[in-house]
């Protein structure tokens, strides 16, 4: 009967749709993140549990029209023994293959479409709360996605999908919050997807050219 539907459907805290579904995809999600004294941790849930259902929603929906997202998934880098110096390096030689691979030119490349239609990365734009900038999400079934606070600029969208692109490299496996807010002293893991998202975006090796073009033939820089 659709009375006790209903009360089913509010009993679990889901739609009659998700009930009534031939097949539900479950996945589970153990978001490690870095606590924010200005954001609370029901909006840190809220945020993981919109990936959650938009996940899960677009993998049922492939399943039922019988299609499958192409994926392209690069090797992960390991960086548990490393130094912050070897971590650097592992950063740079990552982008340089990653560039190299995709042919990636110049500093004003999409972004967006080399994680989700050339690597397979699943990409979600959505407002979140203000100091939540992006969240990542592995599931080894399923693959990888990524929800980005639409409420920021462009530019901090752009960076913060590169941050973490780095995580998908570096440890793909863990979940993982991306805040607006700088510290003292953070993981390997957030060190090389900071140092990374700087290097995929603003390559040393073009900044360096752009530089001698821009300077070439002066003997001091104005």
């Amino acid at each position: 009967h659709i009375d006790e539907l209903q009360i089913l459907a509010k009993a679990y805290n889901v739609s009659s749709n998700e009930i009534l579904r031939n097949e539900t995809i479950s996945i589970n999600i153990l978001p490690s993140f870095r606590k924010s004294n200005d954001t609370k941790d029901n909006d840190v849930y809220a945020a993981v549990n919109l990936l959650k259902t938009l996940f899960t929603s677009e993998i049922e929906l492939e399943n039922t029209l019988g299609v499958k997202k192409p994926i392209a998934y690069l090797r992960p880098t390991s960086i548990s023994y490393k130094t912050k110096d070897s971590i650097k390096e592992s950063a740079y030689q990552d982008v340089i293959k990653i560039r190299t691979k995709f042919g990636i030119k110049g500093t004003s490349f999409d972004i967006l479409s080399l994680l989700d239609t050339q690597i397979g990365i699943r990409i979600y734009l959505r407002p979140l709360h203000g100091k939540i900038s992006g969240v990542y999400v592995y599931d080894q079934k399923l693959g990888a996605c990524i929800l980005i606070n639409s409420t920021h600029p462009a530019s901090r969208q752009r960076f913060t999908l590169a941050h973490e692109f780095g995580h998908f490299m570096v440890k793909r496996d863990t979940s993982n919050i991306f805040y607006d807010k700088k510290e003292k002293s953070i993981s390997k893991e957030e060190f090389y997807a900071d140092t990374f998202a700087k290097e995929i975006l603003m390559p040393r090796k073009e900044l360096y050219l752009a530089f001698k073009d821009i300077t070439a033939g002066q003997s001091h820089l104005t």
